[in-house]
Order: structure tokens, then sequence, then C-alpha cells
């Protein structure tokens, strides 16, 4: 009876994100009370966190649904591009790759993790190499909505990519997302550590956030990188970047 009234989605939500909500919700009532801050019962003080955080787990599902079938969308388009016999085959990994996705969501947390969900599915490169392909287009042609879609699908289906996140944090940069690209680019560095172009956004981010001991962080990692590459053109992007920090360094 617990679950009368509630949508399908809603009890699907319930039952799988249900403990985590509690448990962060009790976390936080801990922090309340520990500031002696506690202006209401404790029960209905988790409930309301609880309701909360399943409310902000339901509009990021949304967000995830909407992206995946943007990037579905587009992917789809540009199959006539392609010759018939590339395009069924494509067309049949595309399939597979948005089958195993509704799988996984519908059974979180299932089979071997320590694989990418590509491996998984048995997707192969060539047709990732395609999606990339997809992905740069629109982001050169300034079709940044679609750029990120597909992008973040590739994220999604082989989380070790680091070309993948830094894609994607530049798609996200365009659609004024800047702060979950730090995240992106945080990935694309752990992923590869001396490529410069993550670290050259993620310092340029925080400089525009007013941010600039972390930009300056960002800097350093960035300079020690390009030092090693011996390219004029990144050394003069370093030496312009190093410029506004310092003088927004001394202005703060």
């Amino acid at each position: 009876m617990k679950n009368q009234g509630k949508t399908d989605k809603e009890v699907f939500i319930q039952e799988i994100f249900g403990p985590i909500a509690h448990e962060m919700a009790e976390e936080k009532l801990y922090e309340v009370e520990a500031k002696g801050k506690m202006m209401m019962p404790r029960d209905s003080y988790l409930k309301q966190q609880e309701q909360s955080i399943l409310r902000n787990i339901d509009q990021q599902l949304s967000w995830i649904g909407e992206c995946l079938r943007l990037a579905s969308d587009v992917l789809r388009k540009n199959l006539d591009t392609l010759s018939a016999g590339r395009r069924q085959e494509i067309e049949q990994e595309i399939e597979k790759a948005f089958n195993g996705l509704m799988t996984e969501l519908e059974n979180p947390l299932q089979g071997d993790l320590t694989d990418s969900l590509q491996a998984r599915l048995g997707l192969n490169n060539e047709t990732l190499l395609w999606m990339y392909q997809v992905g740069h287009e629109a982001f050169t042609e300034r079709r940044y909505q679609e750029s990120h879609a597909v992008f973040f699908l590739l994220t999604i289906l082989n989380a070790l990519v680091s070309d993948y996140w830094t894609a994607f944090g530049m798609s996200q940069r365009h659609i004024n997302r800047e702060e979950e690209a730090l995240y992106s680019f945080a990935m694309a560095s752990i992923l590869h550590p001396d490529k410069p172009l993550p670290r050259y956004h993620a310092a340029d981010i925080y400089y525009h956030l007013g941010q600039i001991e972390d930009a300056k962080a960002e800097l350093q990692e960035l300079t020690r990188i390009v030092h090693g590459l011996k390219d004029p053109e990144w050394d003069k992007t370093v030496d312009t970047l190093r410029s506004k920090i310092l003088v927004a360094r001394k202005a703060s």
C-alpha cells in the first residue's frame, strides 16, 4: 500500500534510490543537529530531506533521458551519410547501445562493472569512433546541444577514454554548464595526465568563476605539461592565461 498513488517511475526511483536518499538525509540531519540548527521534529526533517533528494534524482534521470534521446536522433540522422552496408552495421550497433543502456538503467550495479559498458555490450571501436566524429562535426558547426548529447553518450559507453571527457567538457562550456565541465576535465586529466587541453580549460573556468587560487594550481600543472611539448602555440596560450590569472590575483 505504501506505493499507492505513485507512478511507475516514482516507484522505480523509490525502490532503487530510496536507501541512498535515506543515508544522505541522515548525514544532513547529523550536520544540522551538530550545529544546533534543528528547527523541526527529526522524522519530519528526514522525510523532507529524502523527498528533496529523490526529486533531484528524478530531475537528473529526466535530464539523462532527454540527452540520450537527442543523441539517438543526432546519430540516426547521420546514418544517411554512410554506404548501405556500413549503415546497416552502425544502425545495429546503435540499437544494441541504446537497448543496453535501458537494461543498465533498469538493473543498476548488475554484472561485471570492471569492464566498460562498451565491452559489456560488445560494441566495436569503429562505431564509437564514428559517434565521436558525428559529435565533433556538431561541435564545429556550433550545434553544442547536439555535440553535448553525443559526447555524454560516449562517456557512458566508455568512461576510460580521455578524449570523450575533454570533448564533453568543451560542449558543456558552450551550454553554460561550466562547473559540471570541471568534473569532465578532471576525469580527462586523470585518464591522460599529460594532455594540456583539459588543464587549460579547467584553469580558464576557475579564472572566470573567480576562483583564482584553483586557477593558479591548474596553470602550474598546465605549465609543466606544455614545457615538455616544445610547442610555440601552446607556450603563447599559457603566457596569455598566466597574465590574466596574475592580474586577477593581484586585484583580489
